[in-house]
């Protein structure tokens, strides 16, 4: 096993941070390691490569959108603001405040607030409708599941016709060994060994091909996307959202959003949603189809424009 010293910097009336890896002092210790060290490096990779979406603690215990809301002008993140007043619901008002904004006093960024209460209303509201069997979300996720199981088809495929190719140049090369025991001696010996050895050079081409179709195979299965299984616990979770969504608790609806949606971004006008990306595992599916009604007279998702809110 190893000892590992230097990770933090201590210093006195200072918090405690985290240093740089390549500070670190690394010992061999005597005591019998638990894992092995290419273990520790690939959890250590896939730690690095998840620490966007790590949990980190909300400070409000009522805003949703949380570590979800992003400045469209500076990239920060917006942080909720509360207020002590309260809605005619009883709810506490709140807006969301650029964290930069905050920070710099407004000399770094000026983007206006966003109306916290309507803000998460709207995106629910949004969500609500992607999970809609006809929504663009629900269709783009058919199309994935769909894509994964052809992907995956078409490279099995592939490697069954090479390894076809590789039994028939096989049977091939051992019809070609008995001519050339007949022939032993004659003219034609030569030209029936370079046929041979044309056909094993052939088969050890298609037998590098086969290994590169493997490995394209297996990085395909460490790629950060869903599997099919993942993918029906998906659909389910996105069905079953509007029913669940209130009896759950804030964190949990959260943690729903955060399944849905990759960010939001608001441009002083606008919020942006940026859904989980179908074509890509990833983001960007940020229109919404059809039109919600409002009751304070802001515009809202029309059309598959973004939505849009009243602001200040």
């Amino acid at each position: 096993g190893i000892m590992a010293y230097n990770k933090t910097d201590q210093t006195k009336d200072k918090a405690h941070s985290a240093r740089d890896m390549k500070d670190w002092i690394i010992a061999v210790g005597k005591h019998k390691g638990i894992i092995s060290g290419e273990e520790w490096v690939q959890v250590q990779k896939m730690l690095d490569e998840n620490k966007s979406t790590s949990y980190r603690k909300p400070r409000s215990n009522v805003a949703l959108l949380s570590g979800l809301l992003k400045c469209g002008n500076c990239g920060a993140p917006m942080r909720p603001k509360l207020s002590n007043r309260r809605t005619a619901d009883g709810e506490l008002i709140y807006d969301y405040l650029c964290k930069t904004k905050e920070l710099s006093k407004s000399h770094n960024c000026n983007m206006k607030r966003v109306n916290g209460n309507m803000a998460d209303k709207v995106v629910c509201e949004a969500v609500y409708r992607q999970a809609e069997p006809g929504s663009e979300l629900m269709r783009g996720l058919t199309r994935m599941k769909s894509k994964i199981r052809e992907d995956s088809g078409a490279l099995d495929r592939e490697m069954e016709a090479l390894q076809k190719s590789i039994t028939a140049h096989e049977k091939e090369i051992k019809g070609l060994l008995k001519s050339l025991e007949r022939a032993k001696g004659s003219v034609a010996s030569q030209y029936i060994l370079n046929e041979i050895n044309k056909k094993h050079e052939e088969n050890e081409k298609i037998r590098m091909k086969i290994e590169a179709l493997q490995r394209q195979a297996q990085e395909q299965k460490q790629e950060p996307v869903l599997s099919e299984n993942d993918f029906n616990i998906y659909v389910s979770l996105l069905s079953n959202f509007k029913q669940s969504f209130d009896s759950l608790t804030v964190e949990q609806k959260r943690y729903y959003l955060k399944t849905f949606i990759n960010d939001i971004v608001w441009d002083g006008q606008e919020l942006e949603i940026r859904y989980f990306d179908t074509s890509k595992g990833e983001t960007d599916l940020s229109g919404v189809d059809e039109e919600s009604d409002n009751s304070d007279g802001s515009m809202r998702a029309e059309g598959g424009e973004p939505l849009r809110l009243g602001c200040k």
